[in-house]
Formats: structure tokens, C-alpha cells, sequence
């Protein structure tokens, strides 16, 4: 343009172009006093519109929309407002110049928008996704907290039930030290030393507990194996007494049996003697007496079989002391003698005139047959085999 005024030279400090204020309205931030034009301030406050947060553009100095004023300019030079026709249609082709620049500037700012808008959509999604994530990802936190709530009380539990364990096992080895210290009687010094530390380390306190329960254990059973020693020991005296006394009325009950043998010997050779003189006699009442003698030998004979089956009896039971020393002497010595002098009858008819001998009874015929002693305590006869039959 032909026409310069002092506007020439100043220009808006956002867009760097000149200032025009007939055609252009311009804006000044009354705190600092920058002049701008009123599109550009008004473009660079709406990108603070969200922050709600305004400031200069030059200095930086923090303002509100209340702070900003339109200026307004009086002329005095007449030629500025009465120009040339020509002058005017320049300006007039310039403002719609302007006018689609800044349509072409609006539809670029529109286009703009609308991808903008379309990214803060998509913005907006990813936040609604990470948002979602990270409440999964806080429940997760939450989850993995309260299970390493559970697993540290767990822990703790474990502990001390290890703990527990360990103060057991401790306790156990101090037992089993001390009850090794008393049954093992071969240990030295250096063993007795080595086992009462067991399970003790280095404490000295605890060595010496074990070895005194150790002591204390030894003295009991020491006390006990003492007491089991004493009552075996009467005891013995006691069956040493008992086997005394029943070996002496053993050799009380031999010797008897013994001289009963030896009666019985005697008195069978006598009788052995009187049938051989009752043959040569053949007298009846010779014969008589022999047969009298004879009963009274045979009673004898079976008090002595009495007596030797009770000495058979008491010598098989000689290791049994107190069933001995129960045994009473006087049933011992008592034997019954059964009389059998009502069952002996000898059958015989003596007769001087008799031309032939009748036979004499011998000492295994009836008449001489001790007989036996029943269950019931009678005396049972043999009987008389015949010639014939069997025996």
C-alpha cells in the first residue's frame, strides 16, 4: 500500500503480522499491556479452555478472560477516512483475501477438530481399557495381598510349630542321653562327656541337667534292683529251707522203706522154710500157722508196696520245694494195713488117713495173693488162673 501510518512498523506477536486497527479489532491484557489481535489471543486462549489456566503468550504472566479489553482508536487525520475509491476497492479485495484465508484457515481448524475429536475418542477408549485393567489389576494386587496375608500366618505357624519340634527333639536327646548314661555301664569319661552333650552344644547348664537326671535314674533303678535282690534273696533262703526238710523225710521214707524190704525178705524166707517143713511133716496144724503167717506177711507186703509208691512220688517232685514242705510226715508215715484175714481161706481138709498128699497152696495162689488196694480203698483179691487159661 501507498499509504503508511504509524501502525507500519508494529506487528501481533503471535501471528507476526502487522497491525491494521481500521479493518482489525485488537485486544490488550490489561495486567502486562501485549497487544494481539483479537482472532489470535482468542485461538490461543482456547487452547487453554481445558486447563482453565491463562497466561500471556509474550511474558507468561498468569491472567483471566476478564483481563483482556478491545481497543478502540479516535482519528484526527481526515485523509485516512476520506481515501480514494480505488483505495477502497484494494482494501475491500484484500478483507475477502482475508476472508477465505481465514475460511480455508477455519475448514484446516475444523478438519482439525474433528481428527482431534476422533482421537480423544480413541483416547478415551484406551483410557476406559486401562482403567479396566488396572482395577483387574488392583483386584490381582488385592488377591495376591490377602494370600500373602494367609501364606505369612502359615509361615508363621510353621515356625513355630518348628520351633515346638525342635525344643521336643532337644528335649528328647537330653532323655535318651540320660537314659543311655544309665543302661551302659562301659563308658568313660570322654563317652559319659560326649553323650550327656548331646543336643546341648556348648551349654553347660544343660550338660549338667542331663547328668543329673541321669543320676537320679541310676539311683532308682539302683534302689529298685536292690529291693528285687533282697526279695529273691528270702526267697531262696526260704525254698533252701523247704528243700532241706523234704530231703530229710526222703531219706527218712528210703531208709524206712529199706528196713521193710528187708523184713519183708526175711519174713518170705521164713515162710519159704515152714512150707518146706509143713511138706515133710504133713501136719494140719503146722500147716495152719504157716498159712497165719503168710496173711500177716502178705499185710505187711502191702504196707511196704504202699510206702514205696508214696516214695516214688515224693522223688519225683524233689525239685518242687513248696509242694514238698507241704506234705505233712504224718501222712507220710501212716499206712493202712487192710486185713485180709477174712478173704484168706485156705481151703484145705487135712486127713492122716488121706493116702495122697493134697497139694499145698503156693505163694502165687490165691490164698497168698496179696491182693490190691482199690480205688474206693478195699482190698481186691486176684483171682486163680485156671491151668488152662492164659495169663
Amino acid at each position: 500500500m501507498v499509504n503508511c501510518n504509524a501502525f507500519s512498523k508494529t506487528i501481533c506477536s503471535l501471528c507476526y503480522k502487522d497491525f491494521d486497527p481500521i479493518v482489525e479489532d485488537l485486544q490488550v491484557i490489561s495486567i502486562c499491556g501485549h497487544v494481539y489481535h483479537e482472532l489470535c489471543l482468542q485461538e490461543r486462549f482456547g487452547y487453554f479452555s481445558s486447563k482453565k489456566k491463562y497466561s500471556c503468550p509474550v511474558c507468561k504472566q498468569s491472567c483471566k478472560p476478564n483481563d483482556v479489553a478491545r481497543l478502540y482508536f479516535q482519528w484526527g487525520d481526515s485523509s485516512l477516512t476520506q481515501r480514494p475509491v480505488i483505495e477502497r476497492e484494494e482494501d475491500s479485495e484484500a478483507l475477502r483475501r482475508e476472508v477465505r484465508r481465514l475460511e480455508a484457515m477455519a475448514l484446516g481448524l475444523g478438519s482439525a477438530l474433528e481428527r482431534k475429536e476422533k482421537e480423544v475418542k480413541a483416547l478415551n477408549q484406551e483410557v476406559k481399557k486401562e482403567v479396566e485393567l488396572k482395577n483387574e489389576a488392583l483386584k490381582q494386587q488385592t488377591s495376591m495381598q490377602q494370600l500373602l496375608h494367609m501364606k505369612s500366618k502359615e509361615f508363621d505357624k510353621l515356625t513355630l510349630e518348628c520351633l515346638r519340634l525342635q525344643e521336643r527333639n532337644r528335649a528328647l536327646d537330653k532323655e535318651l542321653a540320660a537314659v543311655e548314661l544309665v543302661s551302659d555301664l562301659d563308658l568313660d569319661e570322654e563317652d559319659v562327656l560326649k553323650i550327656a552333650a548331646l543336643g546341648n552344644g556348648a551349654d553347660n547348664k544343660d550338660t549338667i541337667d542331663v547328668l543329673r537326671t541321669s543320676l537320679v535314674m541310676s539311683n532308682r533303678n539302683y534302689k529298685e534292683l536292690m529291693a528285687k535282690y533282697n526279695l529273691l534273696e528270702q526267697k531262696e533262703a526260704r525254698h533252701s529251707k523247704k528243700l532241706e526238710k523234704a530231703r530229710g523225710k526222703i531219706n527218712k521214707l528210703k531208709t524206712k522203706v529199706q528196713e521193710l524190704e528187708t523184713a519183708v525178705e526175711v519174713k518170705n524166707t521164713e515162710v519159704l522154710r515152714a512150707l518146706k517143713a509143713s511138706k515133710k511133716t504133713r501136719g494140719g496144724g503146722f500147716i495152719q500157722h504157716g498159712v497165719n503167717q503168710a496173711a500177716s506177711d502178705r499185710k505187711k507186703e502191702t504196707s511196704v508196696l504202699g510206702l514205696s509208691n508214696l516214695v516214688e512220688a515224693l522223688g519225683s517232685i524233689t525239685g518242687t520245694c513248696a509242694d514238698t514242705a507241704k506234705t505233712p510226715a504224718a501222712d507220710i508215715a501212716d499206712v493202712v494195713i487192710i486185713d485180709d484175714d477174712e478173704q484168706v481161706q485156705p481151703m484145705m481138709n487135712i486127713r492122716n488117713e488121706s493116702p495122697i498128699p493134697q497139694q499145698l497152696p503156693r505163694p502165687g495162689d490165691a490164698c497168698f495173693s496179696g491182693g490190691l488196694l482199690g480205688p474206693d480203698g478195699t482190698n481186691r483179691m486176684k483171682k486163680e488162673n485156671s491151668p488152662g487159661t492164659k495169663r
